[in-house]
């Protein structure tokens, strides 16, 4: 990757950002992903360690000056530290993330399939009608994926009919 194109990419970014208050995830991401060639996994990954670390600077700035409203914090914190963690419990479940997920190329819905990507993909072969899917609903348990929920209309590249 070029050092000297992701450093004038987040110069222009910072400089975007400085001059209009757009949130730099919304330029940033979308770089490292169509210019780049960064996976999205990644680059959303990238972008949040960062932001991270600016927001520590200005946070530990306006505190200093005593223009942090603590008493907001602690009231979205109460929301939001929940809901982030309902959601990766609720991820972790279901298994996408997974390693073994991303290594057979599952997606939840089939229509999403990279055609391209996994030629032996077929319209109508799905996670529903594999030999490994242990369910009768629409959601079931896959053993290639350690166990973890699939979804009945989703596919992976280890796809093999029912017997």
């Amino acid at each position: 990757m070029p050092e000297y194109a992701l450093i004038l990419a987040g110069f222009a970014v910072g400089l975007i950002v400085g001059l209009t208050g757009v949130g730099g995830g919304s330029l940033m991401t979308p770089i490292l992903i169509f210019f780049f060639g960064v996976k999205p996994y990644l680059a959303i990954g990238t972008d949040l360690l960062f932001a991270a670390f600016t927001k520590l600077g200005g946070t530990v700035s306006l505190a200093r000056q005593k223009l942090v409203p603590w008493r907001v914090v602690g009231q979205l914190c109460l929301g939001s530290i929940p809901a982030a963690l309902a959601t990766l419990y609720a991820l972790h479940r279901l298994g996408p993330a997974s390693p073994q997920a991303q290594s057979l190329g599952y997606v939840a819905d089939s229509s999403k399939v990279d055609a391209k990507k996994y030629p032996t993909y077929k319209a109508g072969n799905v996670c529903g009608n594999c030999q490994f899917y242990q369910g009768k609903d629409a959601w079931g348990v896959c053993p290639l994926l350690g166990g973890k929920q699939v979804n009945g209309k989703g596919w992976c590249s280890a796809w093999a009919k029912k017997a």
